[in-house]
């Protein structure tokens, strides 16, 4: 024989609302929202500074305790009008600081020393753990890694460049 329940409303002893670890429910690990940007408008830095690119999401965690995974998928590269090498850095960036949470080397050759234009797609992950549940903003810089590099340029003719962001529950 079947059982059914009915209720309007269910409460703490306190008269809140339940949380589901009020309820005894194991979300940890579970995602709890997705943010995602997409641009194909053009970058480029021609400093060995970090510069900000366009590529930027913001979110708001539901808990402390929350992590958030940080996809990015940065369509561009390094450019240099002659040599053999190009190099370039990407890095990203929570809430503009100057301290890059995660930094990726970009380098192409170019053996007949003509001149380098190399567009490709760099993707990398971080996982984050903010502690807070006040707005986050994650942003992609990049720079030119040495001196003879001409650019560091996202995007280049309408290429699409993403950053998607997961909350995770903790």
């Amino acid at each position: 024989m079947a059982s059914i329940i009915k209720v309007d409303q269910i409460q703490t002893a306190a008269g809140g609302t339940p949380t589901a670890a009020d309820l005894g429910i194991n979300t940890s690990g579970n995602v709890l929202q997705v943010v995602s940007f997409d641009t194909t408008t053009d970058s480029s830095s021609t400093s060995l500074s970090y510069s900000a690119t366009n590529i930027t999401a913001s979110i708001t965690p539901s808990s402390t305790s929350s992590k958030i995974l940080v996809l990015v998928c940065y369509n561009g590269g390094p450019y240099r009008n002659n040599g053999s090498e190009a190099r370039g850095d990407i890095g990203l960036s929570r809430d503009g600081g100057s301290t890059m949470l995660n930094e990726h080397q970009v380098r192409y050759y170019d053996y007949g020393g003509s001149g380098i234009i190399a567009w490709s797609v760099q993707s990398f992950q971080y996982l984050d753990s903010p502690n807070t549940t006040g707005q986050l903003t994650y942003t992609v810089y990049h720079r030119m890694s040495d001196a003879g590099t001409t650019a560091m340029v996202q995007s280049n003719g309408g290429s699409s460049s993403t950053i998607t962001l997961l909350e995770i529950a903790g």
